[in-house]
């Protein structure tokens, strides 16, 4: 192709050669032609990688990226510095698009000048039904980047890198760099770490993406440790370094509630530790009351009386455990 496509679709591939065809039929399939589908195997042992060979000899528009094993966030950034595309639109390789999710999106960057517009998605189990979720987040205009990281960290906007065109120029190849070996809200994460460059954004109704819920996946199937809450801690601080003091002030707050829900995850010892880092936070004047707005308020029960809360926490931990969880036990992240 002599010249830059429109969109440039990345697609990062691991151990998904049931579901790869599938996603990249649903590029296919679109009304609006004027796209290129990078697919990153990374480092996948199955199929995948002759899958994307010869979906690359086949079509024009599709190339192919072989890389060692290094993550999802890793397969993004390899993908996005061989892209060309005006705009961008990742896909995770179980999901799929609808047939005018291009077309739909693209309209409306157009038309207003977007640097994202973000369309809503239907959530599809292993028995092929499906909700579509619409109101669970922010419609409308967000015009400006403090609005915008507000929204992103408050949960009032979309965490995720799928199911929106963004503008390529958002991106740099070291937006990925501090994220590398974050794997779980990576997404999140990559979000805010754009912000500072977002100006407008637009949030629509338009149903554009399949998000396929895989029971046996390994999101289903794990759960983030103080350690991992700490880590995540020092990334949000280094993206963020720039940011105005309110957004430095939700980002602290959303670590609090963050140890706060570590706090009644089963897997977890009872960290005394962390839990002084949320009574000595909270105890400032206004930032209890932020912090309760970013998490389930059942879990700030008896937060100012140790004994209780600790007592409280466990038995939370113990019925969790042995009747939601059926006395299972999910991978912790650390």
């Amino acid at each position: 192709m002599n010249d830059s496509p429109a969109v440039s679709i990345l697609v990062p591939i691991y151990k998904v050669e049931k579901y790869l065809s599938r996603c990249i039929e649903s590029v296919l399939a679109q009304d609006f032609t004027d796209w290129e589908l990078i697919l990153v195997d990374d480092g996948s042992p199955d199929r995948c990688p002759e899958i994307c060979d010869e979906y690359a000899q086949k079509y024009e528009r599709i190339r192919v990226v072989h890389k060692e094993n290094g993550g999802l966030v890793s397969a993004r950034q390899s993908g996005f510095s061989i892209s060309t595309g005006r705009y961008i639109l990742h896909v995770d390789s179980d999901d799929w698009l609808m047939p005018n999710a291009l077309s739909s999106l693209f309209h409306y960057a157009e038309q207003g000048q977007y640097d994202i517009v973000r369309g809503c998605n239907r959530r599809v189990g292993d028995d092929g039904g499906f909700t579509i979720e619409r109101g669970r987040f922010f419609k409308g205009e967000v015009l400006g980047s403090e609005e915008y990281l507000e929204k992103v960290i408050i949960a009032d906007f979309e965490p995720y890198l799928w199911g929106a065109l963004y503008r390529r120029d958002l991106f740099r190849k070291e937006t990925f760099e501090p994220i590398l070996h974050v794997s779980t809200g990576e997404d999140w994460l990559t979000n805010i770490a754009i912000g500072n460059r977002v100006k407008k954004v637009l949030c629509v109704e338009d149903v554009v993406y399949n998000y396929f819920i895989n029971s046996n996946s390994m999101m289903q199937q794990q759960v983030c440790s103080f350690e991992y809450a700490d880590r995540v801690k020092g990334i949000l601080e280094e993206i963020t370094a720039q940011a105005s003091a309110h957004i430095k002030h939700l980002v602290a707050c959303n670590r609090i509630a963050a140890y706060i829900n570590c706090l009644f995850i089963p897997e977890l010892p009872f960290s005394r530790t962390h839990f002084h880092k949320v009574k000595s936070f909270i105890s400032e004047n206004g930032n209890e009351e932020d912090v309760r707005k970013l998490l389930d308020v059942k879990f700030m029960k008896f937060i100012h009386i140790p004994v209780l809360f600790f007592l409280y926490s466990r038995l939370y931990c113990f019925l969790f455990k042995y009747i939601k969880l059926k006395g299972n036990k999910r991978k912790v992240l650390i």
